[in-house]
Parts: C-alpha cells; sequence; structure tokens
C-alpha cells in the first residue's frame, strides 16, 4: 500500500488476521498515524541551506553547472524562475544546459522526521535532481518537473533519524531542461505540504491473501517459519501490526498440516485479491465493495459461478472455431485491404 507515495506522506501500514465466516484472511492496508503521535509538539526546524549567501559555504562543488554561488534568480536566456524564498538559490543554468556538475553538502545528523525542499528545473531522473546520501549510497532522490516554478517537495526519513547524512544535488544533463533550481532545504517534522488525503491518494487501498479454512495460531506458525530458517524466519505472523509506511515487512498464513496417503490428492484454496479505489485506469470495484476482503469473500462466495463463467468464455473465445476463424479471417481481410490501399 502506498508503494509509489509511501516516501512522501507521513502514514502506516498495517497487517491483521482476520477470521470471518470461517475463513482466514490476511488483510493489507494503510492508515493514518495513531492521534498519539500527531499530538507530539513538533521540533523546531534546522535548515541545512537557504542559499542566500554569496558562496556557497562548505558545500563542495564539482564541474562548471553551479558556478562560484548561489544564483539570484533567472539567468540569460532562460524562462522566469519564480516560488524561490529570499534572494537566492540553486540555479544550474548558468551559460545554458551543456554545464554539468554537483553539489554536496556537509555531513549531518538525520534528527527529523522529515527533509523539506523547493524543486524546479529538469525532469531527468537521476540526472537533474537532488539526491539523499547515507553511507555514500543514495537512498531518497527527486527530479524536478521541467518547469522553472520550484515548488515543495519532501522526503519521509524517518526510518533514518540518527543516521549521518549528505544532501547531493546533481546536474548531469545537456539536452532540453538540463538544469535544476533548489532552495530552502530543512529538516522538519513537519512535511510543507501534504499530497493529499491518504485514502485520496492513487495508490491507496488494500489487498487480502484469504484461505477458505482455519489457519494455525501466531504461535504455531512461527515455530514452524523458525524451524525452516532462511528468509522465512524473518516473515511475521502477528494478528495485528502496525508500522511506518516507509518501512517493508511481510505477514504469512500457515494452514494446518495434511497427512496423505499414497495416492490421495488434497486442496488448498486460496485467494489473492487487491482493491485500489482511486487508480486512474479502472475502479469499477470500489462501487461495489470497500475493501480486498469484501471481494474476497465474494470471489469464495460465488467461485463455481464466476470460475465456470470464466472457463465458458474462454472457451467460446479461443476455441470455438468458428467464431476463431471468422475472427481471424475479418484480420486477415483487413491487413490485406491496407495493404493494397498502401500501394494505389
Amino acid at each position: 500500500m502506498l508503494f509509489n507515495s509511501a516516501k512522501q506522506v507521513n502514514a502506516h501500514r498495517r497487517s491483521r488476521i482476520v477470521t470471518e465466516k470461517g475463513r482466514t484472511l490476511l488483510v493489507h492496508s494503510a492508515q493514518k498515524p495513531p492521534p498519539g503521535e500527531g499530538a507530539k509538539a513538533s521540533r523546531p526546524k534546522i535548515v541545512l541551506s537557504d542559499f542566500e549567501g554569496t558562496d556557497y559555504g562548505e558545500w563542495k562543488v564539482s564541474g562548471e553547472a553551479f558556478g562560484k554561488g548561489p544564483s539570484g534568480g533567472t539567468l540569460p536566456n532562460q524562462q522566469p524562475v519564480s516560488g524561490f524564498l529570499g534572494k537566492g538559490l540553486i540555479n544550474t543554468y548558468l551559460g545554458g544546459d551543456g554545464p554539468h556538475g554537483t553539489l554536496v553538502s556537509p555531513a549531518f545528523n538525520v534528527s527529523r522526521k522529515f527533509i523539506n525542499f523547493l524543486i524546479g528545473g529538469g525532469g531527468h531522473a537521476g540526472q537533474t535532481c537532488i539526491n539523499l546520501l547515507i553511507d555514500g549510497k543514495v537512498v531518497r532522490t527527486t527530479a524536478g518537473k521541467d518547469n522553472e516554478k520550484l515548488e515543495w517537495n519532501f522526503w519521509n526519513v524517518q526510518e533514518f533519524e540518527g543516521k549521518q547524512a549528505q544532501i547531493e544535488i546533481v546536474d548531469k544533463s545537456s539536452g532540453g531542461w538540463g538544469h535544476i533550481n533548489i532552495d530552502q532545504v530543512e529538516l522538519s517534522d513537519e512535511p510543507p505540504t501534504a499530497l493529499g488525503p491518504i485514502d485520496e491518494l492513487p495508490d491507496y487501498g488494500s489487498m487480502a491473501l484469504a484461505s477458505d479454512g482455519r489457519v494455525t495460531s501466531a504461535e504455531q506458525a512461527q515455530k514452524l517459519l523458525g524451524s525452516i530458517g532462511g528468509w522465512t524466519a524473518k516473515l511475521s505472523c502477528q494478528e495485528d501490526v502496525t508500522y511506518p509506511v516507509t518501512e517493508k515487512r511481510s505477514t504469512a498464513l500457515v494452514i494446518p498440516s495434511v497427512t496423505l496417503q499414497p495416492g490421495a490428492k488434497h486442496t488448498f484454496t486460496f485467494v489473492l485479491v487487491w482493491l485500489f479505489p482511486n487508480h486512474p485506469h479502472g475502479h469499477e470495484y470500489a462501487n461495489r465493495f470497500n475493501g480486498a476482503a469484501e471481494v474476497a469473500h465474494y470471489i469464495f462466495d460465488n467461485h463455481d459461478r464466476l470460475a465456470g463463467d470464466t472457463i465458458r468464455w474462454h472457451k467460446t473465445y479461443y476455441e470455438d472455431s468458428t467464431l476463431w476463424s471468422s475472427r481471424t479471417r475479418l484480420i486477415i481481410s483487413a491487413v490485406l485491404r491496407a495493404s493494397m490501399s498502401g500501394k494505389s
């Protein structure tokens, strides 16, 4: 959940094991942080740089794109630059889009939940961007949007609190929009603006892995997974766990063992479903169901009909020789007509 927006929202993921209608469901969803968390007083912001000086101070410059110090605004032959604070900003349109370079901050302690910054300029990922470095590795990155107006953006960095980090601003592009604009880099306990309520984001929704029966207890499941070892030992079997959206965890269901006599067989029935009500390319399920759990129950309740209809549709479309042959002839006829029209 919130796969794409996780680094830019203040939210939690929740995994819970639910028993309903004689079935067991592992439901994965997202939600707002607990009220107690939001009630904590925010610590004062720490400005890493507002780029108001005549030079870059202790920031290290390489290449030619950044010049000797911050820009005062729009540069020659550049579209109007706006949205920055004060009188200075990073603007690598120095002599046009040709020059390259990097600007790296001194090391600092990640002591707040978010890193906020204003960004504009080119939208070339990895080439016109601002990066967060920890141990020399890029752990967060954001590019511009091919627009000279600087807008607020931010990273959720709660998982890195207490670690040493650096900000790296990069210009490695020489084509169109081959420059980057940055201003007001700061540490804060609050993001500057929100992407919107989490339940209105495109990647908000729920997923469910459902078993048509009971599962083992959390204690038994954890013991079994631990005995197997390897990556399975890291799976959680907790019945209800909530954690920051920037963390990745996996939860498992374990079905009671079945003893089979020679030649015997047993069917385990599972359903894997998801529902994203705000997805831009289709959200018909959202008109009928309130979450993935409801979808799972619907499939179990109507499994024979749904499976039968699907098999009949597949057989009719792909195996009915009359329909398939007619469709094939129509396609060949259309291709021939188009080819003949092109020659005339």
